[in-house]
């Protein structure tokens, strides 16, 4: 069980607070990461991470179900991964 302590920043948006346990090498990036991204706080950039990761999650569900209606030609997933590998 996860216990959240909520409150209210400045602007009015409620926030919780948790406590996580990380790896050390990955706790290290993650901090690396944040300063050098401009992040205000470790917790901003652990936030926006999290909202990445929920919304690629839910991207790739609405993808999954357009091709589970109609899968993609083999031409259109060659071109698909070629232009991915471009990138």
């Amino acid at each position: 069980m996860v216990r959240v302590r909520r409150r209210i920043n400045e602007s009015g948006q409620a926030y919780g607070k948790i406590a996580i346990t990380l790896p050390s090498q990955l706790l290290r990036a993650a901090r690396e990461e944040a300063g050098e991204s401009g992040a205000r706080s470790l917790s901003a950039f652990i936030a926006k991470a999290v909202e990445e990761k929920l919304a690629t999650d839910e991207l790739q569900q609405v993808l999954d179900e357009i091709f589970a209606e109609q899968p993609m030609t083999d031409e259109e997933r060659a071109w698909a991964d070629q232009y991915l590998l471009d990138r």
